[in-house]
């Protein structure tokens, strides 16, 4: 069993993981412990049995405890022979972090806007000017809804990868 870290503590908080082969064994604890360390855990197994139980578990040991449960863990059944099973468990397991992903792309572009004038690389730079371009910085406070519809777009449409490698 995981020990919870104290208050604080939560080395992996805001981090996701994707393991595969963690409805038992080696994959299970370590699942278990990134989600003990505040990381949200995707379990990836070919075990539709064991896999609920690991990310049920996984959801038990998150830290910090309470909150949005719901959010720390998920099981996705894979296949790992099978071409076909792992594109489908890779395209559930961006769209289950999509909304995580979008909420990351809007404080990296807000935390560089509280920056200014100092500047970041030219990669970040073409990034921050293409999310800008459809969503402005936040000087005051407001509901983030469409932002994070905006910012889910983007990345969707590969907008932010295509302006980082221009």
């Amino acid at each position: 069993m995981t020990t919870p870290q104290p208050p604080g503590q939560a080395r992996l908080a805001g981090r996701r993981a994707l393991v595969v082969g963690a409805a038992t064994g080696i994959g299970r604890a370590t699942a278990i412990r990134l989600a003990a360390e505040g990381a949200g855990v995707v379990i990836a197994d070919i075990n539709a049995v064991a896999g609920p139980v690991t990310a049920d578990k996984a959801r038990q040991a998150a830290w910090p405890p309470g909150g949005q449960e719901t959010e720390r863990a998920w099981f996705l059944a894979v296949d790992v022979a099978d071409e076909d099973s792992v594109r489908e468990m890779a395209r559930q397991a961006a769209e289950l972090l999509r909304g995580v992903l979008a909420i990351e792309l809007l404080c990296a572009c807000q935390a560089l806007d509280l920056r200014a004038p100092l500047t970041s690389s030219p990669p970040l730079v073409r990034m921050l000017a293409r999310v800008r371009a459809d969503i402005p910085p936040m000087w005051e406070d407001r509901l983030l809804h469409d932002d994070i519809l905006k910012a889910s777009a983007l990345i969707d449409a590969g907008e932010i990868v295509r302006a980082t490698n221009q």
